[in-house]
């Protein structure tokens, strides 16, 4: 059976997963308002190093590209700022490759289908801020930083205590 989210293929990839979703309320980034008719919809555009938005209005996707652009001046900015001459692309380029690596894990975690057991629990710790627990869990290649920040979700096991 297709799933009407446009991220899954079916239902139950979202089972695997164990994401329950209620696409009457909720989109995909909260952008998106599942069931308005109103709003030109323009799906999932694809913008370069692989982020995918699911917007609900094209200044949306204008506003992510300007932003990201500025992003990347204003890091370069700050590198050439801290860094000598010599050093500063280096160091632009290793955070920007940086940068890309975490975007395509992103994606990847998003519509990959993951076989092994590391990028499956990934993929589980990661849609479960997506979709159940949104305030917390915002690691996205580790849960290492949640736990740095006290933000890391609690456990299923620790709620049945």
């Amino acid at each position: 059976m297709a799933s009407e989210h446009p991220h899954y293929r079916d239902e139950e990839e979202l089972r695997e997963a164990g994401m329950r979703m209620d696409m009457n309320t909720r989109g995909m980034t909260g952008m998106e308002a599942a069931g308005t008719s109103n709003l030109l919809r323009l799906g999932s555009i694809r913008v370069p190093c692989c982020i995918e938005i699911v917007c609900s209005c094209a200044k949306h996707v204008f506003m992510m590209i300007v932003l990201r652009r500025i992003g990347i001046i204003l890091f370069w900015n700050l590198i050439k700022f801290l860094a000598t001459p010599s050093t500063a692309p280096a160091l632009f380029g290793g955070g920007l490759l940086g940068y890309v690596m975490y975007d395509v894990t992103h994606y990847y975690l998003h519509h990959g289908k993951p076989t092994i057991e590391v990028p499956k629990s990934l993929k589980k710790y990661h849609l479960n801020h997506h979709f159940r627990i949104q305030n917390k869990g915002f690691g996205i290649t580790s849960s290492f930083w949640d736990k740095v920040f006290g933000t890391l979700p609690h456990s299923k096991s620790a709620k049945n205590k």
